[in-house]
């Protein structure tokens, strides 16, 4: 399973889409920090924060990702490289987990710039006000943005940037199933944008179920699970941790079941 890892991750390192997706993520993460500090200066009005909204982490990560899933899983069944990796005689579990491992790393790769943003504007003593759109991101250097720079500060950031790319890719993690059942690029694009698009609004309605509304409170799709900040304790920390975890886990069951028998063309 190692030599698939590293095989998909030397695959991924040579991608143009996914240079492609990382460079987008990178110009999107700086002008988001940007209009931010810009909006807080008064040099921007205020109302441009509404249009300024997609450029935040939620946004560009639910677009990017199911292209990466698409692009990254799906074309590996076009060019039979999954077929000749069971031929091989690598289990379909090892080709199941070498995808889900090296997916949450490209979900990561587009997370990081938005925490290497944070962590130079917090070093520039860049400051921003209260965030115009969803972001733990933005949340942090809205609380520590012009404040002397420590260490500490810099760890906390880095372990909050983690949990991040935790929750992004178990919000996303649905994408691999859907990826080795309908195995086409288009197909798994379109879904995904639309579940992503849909899934916040039917989770709010669903919330106020009682029954339903607890079992969504444990899912990387709970109300609030971005909202992370400085002052967020360890314990609420390492729930959205676990939580992240586990529903990425049961992603990866359920993509063993689909695939455990499916014809592999």
């Amino acid at each position: 399973m190692i030599n698939l890892i590293y095989g998909d991750l030397y695959k991924l390192r040579k991608s143009g889409a996914a240079k492609v997706c990382f460079l987008i993520s990178c110009v999107c993460a700086f002008f988001l920090i940007y209009i931010a500090h810009k909006i807080f200066a008064g040099d921007l009005d205020a109302s441009v924060g509404g249009s300024a909204s997609g450029l935040g982490d939620i946004v560009i990560v639910s677009v990017l990702g199911p292209f990466m899933a698409g692009t990254f899983i799906c074309h590996d069944f076009n060019s039979k490289t999954i077929h000749d990796a069971i031929a091989c005689g690598n289990g379909r579990s090892n080709v199941i987990i070498s995808k889900a491992i090296v997916y949450m790393l490209a979900i990561a790769a587009l997370v990081i710039p938005y925490a290497a943003a944070i962590v130079t504007a917090y070093g520039m003593g860049i400051e921003i006000g209260m965030p115009f759109v969803i972001s733990p991101f933005l949340n942090i250097l809205s609380e520590i943005g012009g404040t002397q720079v420590e260490v500490i500060k810099i760890c906390k950031i880095i372990v909050l940037s983690f949990i991040a790319m935790l929750v992004h890719g178990a919000r996303l993690s649905f994408c691999i199933p859907l990826a080795f059942k309908m195995r086409k690029t288009g197909i798994i694009i379109l879904i995904a944008n639309v579940v992503c698009f849909l899934i916040d609004l039917v989770i709010r309605l669903l919330d106020e179920i009682p029954l339903i509304g607890s079992i969504v409170k444990w899912t990387p799709y709970a109300a609030g699970i971005f909202n992370v900040t400085m002052k967020t304790s360890a314990g609420e920390l390492l729930k959205i941790t676990g939580i992240s975890i586990g529903f990425y886990a049961i992603m990866i069951a359920v993509t063993y079941v689909l695939f455990r028998k499916a014809d592999i063309k």
